[in-house]
């Protein structure tokens, strides 16, 4: 997702509290599909502070609307920026994969 010498999975891109605080403050260049991402929800720059990552996602997820609304962890991402990003069609902001 961006280029930084650590890898990034779905639900860290989601959360940073599993992500050591040294890293949150790594600095990442996006590439050019998660920088559109970004800047669909208003970033502005070209390189950002890690733990701004998942905050720009998660306005995202808001913002269109992408929770299920009983089970809001359950996020669906089938026909978008997301999904294309993640190629999934749904995740739980609960689970841990690494990939």
């Amino acid at each position: 997702i961006c280029s930084t010498n650590m890898s990034l999975s779905t639900d860290d891109a989601v959360s940073t509290s599993q992500v050591p605080a040294s890293e949150q403050e790594t600095l990442v260049r996006p590439k050019p599909l998660p920088l559109l991402l970004l800047t669909s929800v208003g970033a502005q720059k070209d390189t950002y502070i890690m733990k701004e990552v998942p905050l720009y996602l998660g306005q995202y997820i808001m913002t269109k609307r992408l929770y299920d609304e009983k089970q809001q962890h359950i996020v669906y991402c089938s026909n978008g920026l997301l999904g294309d990003l993640f190629g999934v069609t749904s995740f739980s902001v609960k689970e841990r994969k690494s990939r």
